[in-house]
């Protein structure tokens, strides 16, 4: 070690580095990252997690100790016609309607029709042969009335034109950013087996590729993620 005029120790390998060269890295610039159990367990402490979302389902909420939480992801498997897409669509109802959270529905199969039209079935209680069958008569507007009442002041959109891979996404929030809006707390891809993907990518080691990139973008934007898939 070699004294500093003010009397201090320093490595000579610090002491002798020219001016105007870069500094070797040091150990808190190339593990920033990395953080210590021991300050983990104190922020843990310290510092209460965000509160969960619940979503609106009762059984479902204990099973998930509250609701949904920022930055994690939850798969809804099942096989086609097995209500995947209604219970989604039954969370993210619930959430914007009773819940007043922010929820973005990206449906890569069926239609914003169709899938409005589930949702005035689930609210409205009835059925869509039901609903047909008051097409062309006044008692449709009123059936309906009520569910357009309960949607008009929630955060619940629907988009079907979009692939839902991650760059979709992230032009997707700046988008809402840019118009003045908040971004969901909530986003619900349906379904996993229609993301857009690299061509050059086999099918399966892109599905799992994505899965990565959606969980890192969750914890990047601290919002919830669920994806159906078969």
């Amino acid at each position: 070690m070699v004294e500093t005029p003010e009397g201090s120790s320093r490595p000579p390998d610090l002491e002798s580095t020219p001016a105007g060269a870069p500094q070797p890295a040091t150990e808190a610039s190339t593990f920033e990252a990395i953080h210590r159990a021991a300050d983990l367990c104190t922020a843990y402490v310290e510092h209460e997690e965000d509160p969960p979302w619940p979503t609106g389902i009762r059984s479902l909420d204990k099973w998930l100790l509250g609701g949904l939480r920022p930055a994690c992801l939850y798969p809804i498997a099942g096989r086609t016609g097995e209500g995947k897409s209604s219970l989604a669509l039954s969370i993210g109802r619930r959430m914007a309607v009773d819940g007043g959270g922010r929820v973005l529905y990206l449906s890569l199969e069926m239609t914003k029709r169709e899938l409005i039209e589930r949702i005035i079935c689930q609210m409205a209680l009835t059925t869509i042969q039901e609903l047909e069958r008051l097409r062309n008569t006044q008692a449709l507007a009123e059936k309906v009335r009520p569910v357009w009442r309960s949607l008009q002041h929630a955060w619940l959109h629907i988009e079907d034109m979009r692939g839902a891979n991650i760059e979709e996404l992230e032009a997707l929030f700046e988008h809402i950013l840019a118009m003045g809006g908040e971004t969901p707390q909530v986003v619900i891809v349906d379904l996993l087996q229609r993301v857009s993907l690299p061509y050059d990518v086999p099918r399966n080691e892109g599905l799992e590729s994505y899965m990565g990139d959606l969980k890192r973008f969750c914890k990047q934007k601290r919002i919830a993620a669920i994806v159906c898939c078969q």
